[in-house]
């Protein structure tokens, strides 16, 4: 049965004013997470929104009729109290189709699994393997931009659950703080160009120097990253889901997930990379743009079986 309770029935229990389902025991039937309802339960309350909430280690948003949104964009920039203690910032963020936040990792801004991106494939119909690259910000607050405590989460997330064995740090060597991992972890610092920068002759050899280290598979888990996680991370991932065979515009979605990223950025790459290096789709233009850059057609296949599920 369902009955309505009072304050005075559910504020010795911290509940919240509402509707309770009962089982044939008298017992109250506890609700958490996201329920077919279309509402999302804490504890057997149904949560007012709109509003952020995390459940089980992802973030759900309520939106408007207390609804929690799925597959579709959410713009909560206008929203900031929202965010208030959490890990997140205001921004166009993307929910999957049981509505948990996409691309979202505890404890790391921008931080995401390629690879566990709900809707990343290539246009073939393959999945990209996760647990293998997380991509995110920087580990060592050098510059002073995310607030310590997060990030420790995000440390010990991939220390013990991911179980990194690299630390791509793509940037500039006089922005480099401390060495976060132990010597368990390789720390490798690239000085890594962005955007269309890659295109340069000195683009290319760095392109060649990261392709290099990503083609080897004894360098698995890794985690990417630059400063924010948005711009020279943001450029590797594109090349890198180009020439795995994921479509142009999911390659800018999955580059707009980036809180503080705009998809004219990488748009611009795209668009010199189409122009520049013969094919008829963007795998193989960046297959070709790879080889101009020095890798192999030995290194881009050991790429695709080494992030492609078969």
């Amino acid at each position: 049965m369902t009955i309505y309770l009072a304050q005075k029935f559910v504020e010795p229990f911290g509940f919240s004013v509402g509707y309770y389902q009962f089982d044939d025991t008298g017992k109250i039937i506890m609700k958490n997470g996201p329920q077919s309802d279309g509402y999302f339960y804490l504890n057997g309350g149904r949560q007012e929104g709109p509003q952020l909430i995390k459940y089980d280690g992802n973030y759900y948003y309520i939106g408007a009729n207390n609804k929690y949104i799925t597959s579709r964009w959410q713009y909560t920039g206008m929203q900031n109290s929202l965010f208030s203690g959490t890990d997140v910032r205001p921004w166009h963020h993307s929910f999957d189709n049981q509505g948990r936040m996409i691309g979202y990792i505890e404890g790391l801004p921008n931080g995401r699994d390629i690879g566990d991106v709900w809707n990343l494939k290539t246009t073939d119909g393959k999945d990209i393997k996760s647990g293998l690259l997380i991509r995110g910000c920087e580990l060592d607050n050098s510059n002073y931009y995310y607030p310590t405590d997060i990030i420790e989460v995000g440390i010990d997330r991939l220390k013990n659950e991911f179980n990194v064995k690299f630390d791509m740090d793509l940037r500039a060597p006089n922005s480099t703080g401390l060495d976060v991992f132990d010597s368990s972890v390789t720390h490798k610092i690239y000085n890594m160009v962005l955007y269309n920068e890659i295109f340069a002759e000195e683009g290319k050899a760095k392109i060649k120097e990261v392709f290099t280290d990503l083609a080897n598979p004894d360098n698995y888990p890794i985690y990417m990253h630059c400063t924010h996680g948005i711009d020279r991370t943001g450029t590797i991932s594109a090349i890198l889901e180009a020439v795995l065979g994921v479509d142009r515009q999911m390659i800018i979605y999955e580059y707009t997930l980036s809180v503080g990223s705009y998809g004219n950025q990488i748009v611009s790459v795209l668009n010199q990379l189409n122009s520049s290096y013969a094919g008829s789709t963007y795998k193989v233009k960046a297959e070709n743009f790879l080889k101009d850059c020095g890798i192999t057609q030995e290194q881009i296949d050991t790429l695709r079986e080494i992030f492609l599920e078969d």
